[in-house]
């Protein structure tokens, strides 16, 4: 039976590497360091997403189905951004899943494999390219890689056209969770609220993976039963945990889902 992985990153600004890279001095702060990124890449790509070189991930959060079992975990940096890597490396060889993300061609593949080739860690990211989802429960056909949210989910070339994720699933009956923003993400890294960080990581796992399902019956994949099915075991799943981000969920979770 295939096994899917559902990904969300969370980064704050690479301070070292930023002052290393602009020979900031060390008597700066780390939140003058940060600022200064901020602003250079407002300045030169008119947003605050630095590139991948400067993002330091510190949070990793997933929902792993498959082999009969569904469970929300977090891995967070425990002894550094290497260790963090190396953590999420080796369950990706150990469970060989289909990857599903948002931006998962354009964001996640790639940095992860900057952030790996900067502490020279071998990611094993051989993921091709994958067109169709690769169902994680049944017995359909599996299509080993990548299974990117936003690429399925533009609805079209115009985009005037496209839907905003968390609009979307507020539409469809689905807890809505913010996008990442790197400021506040910065922001609450400084204050020590990492764990506001993990919940809203979590959250948007939880919404993604309800997306993801929907998307599967819309594309005939699996039938309406099967995810009615999905839905139960993921609310049992979120009853029993007691991540902050579960309980949230579920509360927020109408008992029965809008039709699609």
């Amino acid at each position: 039976m295939s096994s899917s992985l559902v990904l969300s990153l969370e980064t704050i600004p690479d301070v070292p590497r930023i002052r290393q890279l602009f020979g900031l001095g060390s008597t700066l702060r780390d939140a003058d360091v940060a600022d200064y990124a901020f602003q250079r890449q407002r300045a030169e790509g008119g947003d605050d997403t630095l590139p991948f070189h400067l993002q330091r991930v510190v949070l990793v959060s997933c929902l792993r189905r498959g082999d009969g079992q569904i469970e929300l975990l977090s891995l967070d940096e425990g002894e550094g951004e290497a260790d963090l890597l190396g953590r999420l490396f080796a369950l990706l060889r150990q469970l060989d899943p289909q990857i599903v993300a948002w931006e998962a061609e354009v964001f996640v593949r790639p940095l992860l494999l900057c952030r790996a080739m900067l502490h020279g860690i071998d990611a094993g990211l051989k993921w091709p390219q994958a067109e169709n989802a690769r169902v994680p429960f049944g017995d359909m056909a599996s299509v080993p890689g990548l299974f990117d949210l936003s690429r399925q989910l533009r609805f079209g070339p115009v985009a005037a056209a496209r839907s905003p994720l968390a609009d979307f699933a507020r539409l469809a009956g689905i807890p809505e969770a913010s996008d990442p923003d790197a400021v506040l993400a910065w922001e609450v890294w400084c204050k020590g609220q990492a764990a506001e960080l993990k919940e809203k990581c979590e959250r948007r796992v939880l919404m993604n993976y309800l997306i993801f399902l929907r998307l599967l019956v819309a594309q005939g994949q699996i039938e309406a039963e099967q995810m009615a099915l999905e839905q139960r075991l993921l609310r049992a799943e979120l009853a029993w945990s007691q991540a902050a981000a579960a309980q949230a969920f579920i509360a927020d979770w109408p008992s029965e889902s809008k039709s699609l």
